[in-house]
């Protein structure tokens, strides 16, 4: 699996599966951007047949937040 960040989302690559999650600018206090979960649900097309398995949901957040972490970002799923 392979994570890319672009300008305004993230797009999580796995074999000929792609899924792009739009992100959200986080608050002053809080997190620098916002992954909304409820995105997280089914691979997009056309593999959209498929939903996105616990396992992958964790790995893909996990993923995530290391390729922020990287970037010196914090990272909040919603």
């Amino acid at each position: 699996m392979k994570i890319e960040i672009l300008e305004s989302s993230v797009k999580i690559i796995a074999g000929e599966r792609h899924l792009t999650v739009q992100l959200v600018l986080g608050d002053a206090d809080g997190a620098d951007v916002v992954v909304p979960l409820d995105d997280i649900l089914v691979w997009d097309p056309p593999h959209d047949d498929e939903e996105i398995s616990v396992e992958e949901l964790n790995q893909i957040c996990e993923m995530i937040e290391l390729a922020f972490d990287a970037k010196g970002l914090e990272v909040e799923f919603e």
